[in-house]
């Protein structure tokens, strides 16, 4: 079991495959979760996953403040009906999952060698979970350089920036507009007049980076988007009122201007046809915010042609 597992992982197979070749080896339905228990990959006809019942919430937290393999009773009704053995997939401090080995037989204890090789394959899932988010911050990080050079006109012509935009997956011919998000300035209302207010915006403006469907990068204190313009594409706005949750918490509200956003200023710039005009648009968007901070519009979408 040991060699199979390891030879899918070390030939470089994805957290589903390895999973189902885990699940095949040990001839048992295994789990592989997120850390927030959200379900990663599943191989062997498990029941439906449902962190929010109540059972087996309460059992995850108990997983998750021990951080440490744990045998889990039965919890009847749910995918773990026959209980299952628990174990952290971690690097160091970090955790990057959960490996879930579920019982078939509904045994109150299982063999301690089951708990040995769960552990060396939770150490072999560590190795392909931090491969991927490896190779998907790397990606992220090629895509921000991309936006960089773009809304910067780094680029030499129009040939190269309009392949510049295929790269961040607009089509030829898509207009779209570019938006930033910045934090409030801190002698707007919405702040303190402390320089180091702002800081606490930063980690929502990283939130809504990683929550987004379309290209974006970090760039000082700015959120730079490349919004494309179907909107149909994108997640919708949602109904919370907007000084209950996060701010910014859908694309819809960068392109209508409709919502506030506590702490965090948004420019929206005029429907652009060609790549090549990335530059003028981000111009656009920060006069939008720059103008209208001073119209006491902090805080809130503002469109360019507004």
């Amino acid at each position: 079991m040991c060699d199979q597992v390891a030879d899918a992982a070390l030939r470089g197979a994805q957290a589903a495959e390895l999973t189902t070749v885990f699940s095949h080896t040990i001839h048992k339905p295994v789990l592989l979760l997120e850390p927030q228990f959200a379900l990663t990959a599943q191989a062997g006809q498990p029941g439906p996953w449902d962190p929010a019942e109540a059972g087996i919430a309460q059992l995850l937290r108990a997983l998750a403040a021990e951080r440490r393999p744990l045998r889990i009773p039965p919890v009847p009704g749910s995918a773990l009906s026959q209980g299952c053995l628990a174990v952290p997939v971690t690097v160091g401090e970090t955790v990057l999952g959960y490996l879930l080995v579920l019982d078939q037989t509904g045994a109150a204890d299982t063999d301690d060698a089951d708990l040995v090789i769960t552990r060396y394959a939770a150490t072999l899932f560590a190795l392909t979970l931090a491969r991927e988010q490896t190779t998907m911050e790397l990606g992220l990080r090629y895509q921000g350089t991309i936006i960089s050079s773009l809304v910067s006109g780094h680029f030499l012509d129009r040939n190269e920036a309009h392949r510049k935009a295929r790269e961040l997956g607009l089509t030829d011919g898509q207009p779209f507009h570019v938006a930033v998000a910045r934090p409030t300035p801190g002698d707007s209302p919405s702040t303190s007049a402390s320089p180091s207010a702002n800081i606490g915006v930063q980690p929502v403006l990283s939130q809504i980076a990683a929550s987004i469907t379309v290209p974006s990068v970090l760039r000082g204190q700015d959120l730079i988007t490349i919004v494309p313009q179907q909107l149909d594409a994108l997640p919708q706005a949602r109904t919370h009122d907007p000084g209950t949750g996060p701010p910014l918490s859908a694309l819809n509200m960068l392109t209508t201007g409709t919502r506030s956003m506590p702490g965090v200023t948004c420019g929206v710039s005029e429907l652009l046809t060609a790549p090549e005009l990335a530059p003028h648009g981000l111009r656009q968007a920060e006069q939008a915010i720059e103008l209208g901070t001073r119209l006491n519009r902090a805080g809130q979408g503002i469109r360019y042609e507004d």
